[in-house]
């Protein structure tokens, strides 16, 4: 079932990073939060002055920077192909 412009292709953009997260929480669990915080941020979520603040420690995987540390961690075991296949292997992300 579709509503609306449900057939118009579009970029997932930030909303990429919720996969994303879901993806490293469960590969590895509570522990992701030991590389990237749980805190909502104080500036934009392209903001380098937090970052610096909080000495590297992004806020929360959904500020950029954060969203940068989660991919690295995933990236970590595997080839670029093989975490890409990851995530687009999601049956709800394949074009129909």
């Amino acid at each position: 079932m579709s509503v609306g412009d449900a057939k118009i292709p579009f970029s997932v953009q930030s909303i990429s990073k919720v996969f994303t997260l879901a993806i490293a929480l469960g590969r590895f669990g509570e522990t992701i939060w030991q590389r990237v915080g749980r805190e909502p941020s104080t500036h934009v979520f392209n903001s380098g002055q937090e970052l610096e603040m909080r000495r590297g420690n992004p806020p929360n995987p959904f500020v950029n920077a954060g969203a940068i540390v989660t991919t690295n961690a995933l990236l970590m075991n595997g080839t670029p192909k093989e975490n890409l296949a990851e995530k687009v292997s999601c049956p709800y992300l394949q074009r129909q």
